[in-house]
């Protein structure tokens, strides 16, 4: 592939680290940006709300804070480091 144009959509997010203490904080920053825009969103009291948010949320965060090594599969990356991948990759950044 060889395309002109190339653009990425990436959540910000430092939670690959491997400490714990820090790893829980940027966790606990994110996904309570994500709950709270939820509930400015989407009504609580519906089946399909909660449904998501245990499902999906949930066990996002609960694996980004409780799995430690090859069993944590959210890695999220910084923009800084998504950056310097792409660049390593040969793509280049338009304003």
């Amino acid at each position: 592939m060889n395309p002109d144009i190339f653009i990425q959509g990436v959540k910000n997010g430092g939670h690959g680290v491997p400490f714990f203490a820090t790893r829980f904080r940027k966790a606990l920053f994110h996904f309570s940006a994500i709950f709270d825009m939820l509930e400015a969103t989407l009504p609580c009291d519906v089946p399909q709300s909660l449904l998501f948010e245990r499902e999906i949320i949930g066990r996002r965060a609960m694996n980004i804070i409780a799995c430690e090594g090859s069993k944590r599969i959210e890695r999220s990356k910084t923009n800084k480091m998504w950056h310097v991948q792409n660049l390593r990759a040969g793509l280049g950044s338009y304003p």
